[in-house]
């Protein structure tokens, strides 16, 4: 603050609270005023035309405050002055803001400014201003530079930025981006691309974005096309002369055109295709396509084709038959090969191949594509989707299959495996490849015999005609194919094997062996195999064939005597009649006739029917009652007493039956055979009523009817007996009865009347009978089942005159108590045989216990609370008890003595219910009564007593300590207070209990959770004994002192001289506990002893690994058993700089190289300290990646020479040391190449060929060749190989170049001169010599430069077959002159030609 002394003699107005009213005083003397100042503040540099000014006003307000506003009035009790400053004299463009304050605005003036200024205020009432002081503002206004354009990149088509302000777009998308660079300035640019877009770099930044997404109102439709746009930059104010420039944006979306198309032959041999490259193959069933590109951009794949699709519509106006038909039927298809309707979309397989700097390749396998004809069209991609259709659709079929074949029955039906064929003048054949005059030839062949084929009116269809088949064997598998050949010679054939005349004749005899002679058989007469209808004759067969349209058989016969052929009822062919032979042989000759009238002969056979010889009957008797082996017996009544069994072979059968005076009777039966061969029959015998105990006679005959050879007679006799019906009846005894009282019953013998309801006996039909009683006794054993047993119970007694008996039942003779029984008679009869044994019903008594019942309470006593109800249930003590319990009568008392009364309410008949809601003693108990005897007794005595108790709990003053006492108090029902008479007792284990009072003092024992306590009322009754007592438990509430959780917090690691603290915490389990207290302390390092639950440490330790501080804490009075110990140890260290390693790694001693430098040093981990690894290479090292963390670098060196890579260590407490890695690169050795011909002969004469070899030798291990050239003679050899073979070649001289590319650059251009001789031809004469009888010419030839190979001869000008260099001839065969000329040919084709005459002999 300024201080100015005056001497002045002033007026001071006093402003007021009122500003209208106004004083005035008088000062004389020496006064010190503090005076107010204005200053500026600057928030950061200004700038010139481009940044807004603004310089922030401030006042101090000494002596005055100080008011931007002529019109504002200074706060209450102040002098107010205010601060003017003309606009004029601040920089164009600036104003006084006076609501802010400040100066601001944009200014083209730059440089240092001082703005003056006033401060004044109102003096008097006239408010006149007085200028308190002035002075100047000052501030600066820095000049600035234009924007500056230094670099453009774009990015259109990949998502990287490309350097450059002309991009040239490949690929259709609706965004695109221009980054424009600039040098930086302090205030914001503004980029506009006309056209395009604008961006804005902001202060301090050197680059913006202009970003289009909608690029085709930028370039347009046109596939090709350019449209340059100017770019302007300048200030956001454009203060600037703007900064012209331009973006060239042009544009190539020319799609990959589709060239040439070939289809592949089906079969050999292959076709070829024209590519850049020369002549290519095209395999089986492919078709390839050539794509052509019009661009090539080196270094990028984009515009290689990236798709190409073929899409096959079916050709609707295709000549291709997929079905055969003929007479309405389908005989042949061809869909499952044949492409459907539907328009199918190739893709090719797998990728294209290069066959020109633009041009591609692709294969499409048709395999996959079903026969049919095709209008295909082709769609091709660049890799950026720009894409061209083919104009025009290339017609294409596919033929790929033979002709499909078939043979078929007269109904048109597919001929079916093992069909049995008689005539195969009734097939059909069928051959069809979709087109017509599509099948060439068609054949069909049975067994080794063709059939003649002749068309139909439909192309494709054939019947087969009549020929010989006497070379086939009737009933044989032969196997029909049918063949068939195409336009293309593919030929299809079809076996089916087929049974030729497959039948045969099955005689079945019924009955099968029939009996010679007296036995009637029937043969049915069947098909086997092949079912073929049979008819009497020929003559019904030739009907029969022409009228159903199907083959028809016949048989003729050779029969045995008796046996004649027969049409049964049906219609079926059978034999029929007698065998009259012992020889059963029946021969046959089966013919077979077609509808058309053919005749075969199908097969010859025999067969035997086996005929058997006659068995001489036998008779025997049968019968359910016989009275020895020929008796038969019958009751009084008559009927049938039995029958008799004749046995004997299948036939007619005459069978007689002779009683005396009573039957006689003759009846022929036709006997049936059976399983064992032989018949059965059985001839009823009946005899009238006769007198118990009469015998009759009888006599049995039996003979064949076609024969009186056998006949048999047999007799035996018929006994009268006592009716089967025979009854017993049994009267005397009741279901249940006393098991100690005998009781007698009747039986009664004779035949039950049901009109009577009573048995009646008659002595002389019934005769007499022994009777008696038994019990029928049923035991059952495991795994066995039941068994019964009899028991006898009475003796024997006869009856009497009235078929009666007495007998006399006595229980103590049966078994158990459930008894079944019944009466046995036995009839007294004079036939040896004849035994008759009947039984009356079965009945069923039950003994009843006589005595008196024997019965028990379930309870004895019973004590309850009351309000009590109590059930006293009786039951009997045995089974037996049960069964006689008859009624059961409650009575009660009171107390334990008195008289017996009635129990009231006593409603159950097995049970009592008492109930009583005051406490006190009764007794009650049941008397039984015996239900068949009446006999009375009474149960065991059952005491009632019923009590009341109280309701108690226990409550806990508070928590203790477990060792502690307990204090607790017995309380009523929810902690009412107890207000009646009580017995009280108290336990710490729930077994040992002592008397007292409602409150005690326990202390809880080791075995034991709970203290308990019981009470009951002091009227209690001692009857009710433990019952009137409650007992509760009570589980205190005790803590048991644990060790006290604790854990120290601190540093684990500490640098020495530097202090750290330790702080101790526990955690306080026993907040529910009064008077708690803990101690806390701490043992240092060095033994001493600190309190409280902190320390503080500085270590000065020089060589001590670790500081162990332990941290003590217990509850007072606790110690043993709450102690808390923890263990602190603390790692004393003291930072030391790393001894730095690093090491080096080069890939290849020459150039191109990868170099490794990294870091091999363990660093030491130390708290708070952190290391840095930095690498420096020099120029020509270029970085391929660094891992900062491992300090791993590898760098890429392309250049030879000497390179050094820089490696740093430091560390973040400034310390550092660096390693210099030096690398030599060597440059790589050239390409060596050598070649190594071979040729085709030693001579070097032409025609000749040579075998050349590279061997190609690099420098660089990674090096490898990406191209060779082969040329001869300046003739450049396609599709070369490291090994090629050039042939044909001719005389003269020649040159053969090789020439190598590899993909590091490396080139060889070798060459190898040669020269090649014309052949010279061999010299040849004829040499002839003789015998007597012949002739032999040899030619002797030499060949300089090669040899012979081959001589053709002529005799008197006609070539012979001879091909050696001599010949023979005998004089004989050639008289007269001979004409001899030879022709020798050497290796390399020339001839050499010698002739002579020789005289025949």
């Amino acid at each position: 603050m300024e201080h100015k002394l005056t001497k002045i003699a002033a007026i001071v107005g006093a402003v007021v609270a009122q500003p209208t009213f106004a004083a005035s005083m008088t000062v004389t003397g020496e006064i010190t005023s503090h005076q107010p100042k204005v200053s500026v503040s600057a928030p950061g540099p200004f700038y010139e035309g481009v940044k807004e000014v603004k310089v922030m006003l401030a006042a101090t307000h000494d002596g005055c405050r100080v008011l931007n506003y002529n019109s504002a009035n200074p706060p209450a009790g102040t002098l107010g002055c205010y601060l003017q400053i003309n606009n004029a004299d601040l920089p164009v463009g600036m104003v006084f803001d006076k609501d802010d304050p400040s100066l601001k605005g944009f200014t083209a003036q730059k440089g240092a400014k001082s703005v003056p200024y006033q401060l004044v205020y109102r003096n008097g009432s006239a408010e006149t201003p007085e200028v308190i002081t002035s002075g100047f503002l000052p501030f600066n206004v820095e000049p600035t530079v234009p924007p500056v354009i230094t670099k453009f990149q774009h990015q259109f088509d990949e998502p990287g930025w490309v350097d450059g302000n002309d991009p040239l777009i490949h690929k259709r998308q609706n965004a695109g981006a221009v980054k424009v660079t600039l040098e930086k300035r302090p205030y914001d640019q503004r980029v506009n691309i006309d056209g395009f877009s604008t961006c804005l770099v902001k202060e301090g930044a050197d680059n913006c974005v202009a970003s289009n997404s909608a690029m085709t109102h930028v370039r347009g439709t046109d596939d090709v096309g350019a449209k340059p746009m100017a770019v302007d930059v300048n200030s956001t104010n454009n203060y600037f002369v703007p900064v012209v420039n331009q973006v060239a944006l042009s544009w190539d979306f020319r799609p990959p055109q589709v060239g040439k198309i070939q289809q592949g032959n089906m079969e050999s041999p292959l076709d070829t295709i024209e590519t850049v490259s020369g002549t290519q193959d095209v395999l089986y069933s492919t078709i390839a396509v050539l794509v052509n590109s019009v661009h090539n951009e080196a270094g990028k794949t984009w515009w290689q084709p990236s798709n190409l699709r073929m899409v096959l519509t079916p050709d609707p106006a295709t000549p291709r038959k997929v079905i055969l038909s003929y007479k309405g039927k389908t005989l042949l298809s061809l869909a499952n090969t044949t492409h459907d309707n539907t328009t199918y979309s190739a893709k090719p397989v797998g990728p294209f191949k290069v066959t020109g700097p633009a041009q591609f390749r692709y294969d499409f396998d048709l395999n996959t594509i079903k026969d049919g004809d095709f209008l295909a069209t082709m769609e091709a991609s660049d890799g950026y989707g720009n894409t061209s259709t083919s104009e025009t659709a290339l017609p294409l079929r596919l033929d790929r299959y033979g002709p499909q074949v078939g043979v078929y029955d007269t109904e048109l039906s597919l001929l079916g495996e093992n069909t049995v064929l008689f005539f195969p003048e009734h097939l059909t054949v069928a051959a069809h490849n979709g087109y017509a005059g599509g099948v060439t030839e068609v054949t069909a062949k049975l067994g080794d015999v063709t059939l003649p084929l002749s068309p139909t009116d439909t192309e494709g269809v054939f019947t087969v005609g009549k020929t010989d088949l006497s070379t086939l064997q009737a009933g044989t598998a032969y196997p029909l194919v049918i063949s068939a050949k195409d336009k293309a010679g593919r030929v299809t054939s079809k076996t089916t094997m087929v049974q030729y005349a497959a039948t045969d004749l099955v005689l079945t005899a019924s009955p099968s062996k029939p009996v010679q002679f007296v036995q009637r058989t029937s043969v049915k007469v069947e098909t086997s195999g092949y079912h073929c209808p049979m008819t009497f004759d020929e003559e019904q067969a030739r009907i029969s064939a022409s009228t159903t349209g199907s083959i028809t058989c016949f048989a003729e016969w050779d029969l045995p005597s008796g046996l004649t052929p027969a049409v049964s009822v049906v219609g079926k062919i059978k034999l029929e009649g007698f065998i009259d032979d012992s020889d059963g042989i029946v021969g046959y000759d089966l013919y077979a006739i077609s509808a058309e009238g053919y005749k075969r002969k199908v097969r010859s056979g025999t067969a035997d029917l086996q005929p058997q010889k006659a068995a001489e009957p036998k008779i025997s008797f049968t019968g359910r009652r016989k009275q020895g082996e020929d008796g038969l017996m019958v009751d009084i009544n008559g009927g049938v007493a039995g029958t008799a069994l004749v046995l004997s072979s299948p036939g007619d059968v005459e069978i007689g039956v002779n009683i005396p005076g009573l039957v006689e009777s003759d009846s022929t039966v036709a006997m049936r055979a059976r399983s064992d061969g032989l018949s059965r029959f059985s001839q009823i015998i009946k005899v009238p009523k006769g007198d118990i105990w009469t015998v009759y006679p009888m006599t049995v005959t039996a003979k064949y009817a076609r024969t009186d050879e056998f006949k048999v007679i047999k007799e035996g006799k018929i006994y009268v007996v006592p009716n089967k019906r025979m009854k017993i009846n049994l009267t005397g005894l009741s279901n249940e009865i006393a098991d100690n009282a005998p009781t007698e019953v009747t039986a009664k013998v004779g035949i039950f009347d049901s009109k009577t309801d009573q048995i009646n006996y008659i002595a002389k039909e019934h005769g007499q009978w022994d009777m008696r009683l038994v019990q029928e006794l049923t035991t059952f054993e495991k795994g066995k089942g039941a068994t019964k047993k009899i028991i006898e119970l009475t003796d024997k007694v006869r009856t009497d005159a009235n078929g009666e008996v007495k007998l006399n039942f006595d229980p103590s003779k049966t078994v158990g108590r459930s008894i079944t029984y019944m009466i046995v008679g036995d009839v007294i009869s004079p036939f040896e045989h004849f035994n008759l044994k009947i039984q009356s019903r079965k009945q069923h008594l039950m003994l009843i216990k006589g005595v008196g019942v024997d019965g028990k309470p379930d309870v004895l006593s019973i004590v309850d609370q009351v309000p009590m109800k109590a059930t006293v249930r009786v039951s009997t003590e045995t089974d037996q008890d049960k069964k006689a319990l008859g009624d059961i009568e409650w009575q009660i008392r009171d107390g334990d003595s008195g008289s017996w009364r009635p129990a009231p309410n006593a409603l159950s008949k097995a049970a009592y219910s008492f109930e009583t809601e005051e406490p006190g003693k009764w007794q009650v108990r049941a008397v039984l009564h015996n239900r068949i005897t009446g006999v009375e007794q009474p149960t065991d005595i059952t005491t009632i007593v019923a009590y009341d108790k109280p309701e108690i709990q226990i409550s806990q003053d508070s928590v203790v300590l477990k060792g502690q006492p307990v204090k607790l108090t017995l309380q009523g029902a929810r902690g009412a207070d107890l207000d009646q008479a009580m017995n009280v007792q108290w336990s710490a284990d729930g077994k040992n209990w002592e008397d007292g009072d409602i409150t005690a003092e326990l202390t809880p024992v080791a075995d034991s959770k709970y203290l308990y306590a019981r009470a009951e009322f002091a009227a209690s009754d001692d009857d009710a004994d433990a019952s009137s007592w409650v007992t509760t438990k009570f589980m205190p509430r005790v803590l048991t002192p644990q060790v006290i959780r604790a854990s120290v917090e601190g540093p684990s690691k500490a640098e020495t001289n530097k202090p750290f603290t330790l702080k101790g915490n526990y955690k306080n389990d026993y907040l529910l506990v009064k008077d708690v207290k803990f101690v806390e302390e701490w043992v240092m390092p060095d033994g001493t002893i600190a309190t409280g639950n902190t320390v503080s440490y500085t270590p000065t330790e020089v060589g001590t690994d670790k500081l162990t501080f332990l941290y003590r804490v217990w509850v007072d009075g606790q110690k043993d058993l709450t102690l808390k110990e923890v263990d602190k140890a603390v790692e004393t260290w003291t930072y030391a700089f790393p001894r730095f390693t690093s090491g080096q790694r080069q890939a290849f001693r020459m150039a191109p190289t990868q170099i490794h430098v990294r870091n091999t040093t363990r660093l030491p981990t130390y708290p708070g300290v952190q290391y840095t690894v930095t690498v420096e290479p020099d120029a020509g090292i270029n970085e391929v990646s660094f891992d900062p963390v491992k300090g791993d670098w590898v760098g890429s060196v392309a250049e030879p020479g000497l390179h050094t890579v820089k490696i740093t260590l430091s560390d973040n407490r400034g310390n550092s040391e660096s390693h210099d890695h030096m690398f030599a690169v060597d440059e790589a050795v050239p390409m060596q190449v050598k070649l190594t011909p071979s040729y085709s002969n030693k001579f070097m004469r032409s025609p000749m060929s040579v075998n050349m070899s590279s061997g190609v030798l690099l420098d660089h291990p990674d090096d490898e060749l990406t191209e060779i050239k082969w040329a001869i003679d300046g003739h450049e050899v396609e599709m070369p190989m490291r090994r090629q073979v050039f042939t044909g070649i001719t005389a003269g001289n020649h040159t053969i170049t090789f020439d190598a590319l590899s993909e590091l650059g490396q080139r060889a251009h070798v060459t190898h001169d040669f020269t090649v001789v014309p052949n010279t031809p061999a010299e040849c004469k004829l040499v002839p010599s003789s015998t007597t009888t012949s002739w032999r010419v040899t030619m002797n030839c030499e060949d300089p430069d090669g040899r012979v190979v081959a001589y053709r001869w002529k005799i008197n000008g006609e070539l012979i077959t001879n091909t050696s260099y001599a010949i023979a001839m005998t004089k004989a065969l050639n008289p007269g002159v001979l004409d001899i000329e030879a022709v020798a040919v050497d290796d390399s084709g020339d001839e050499s030609k010698a002739s002579i005459t020789l005289t025949g002999g």
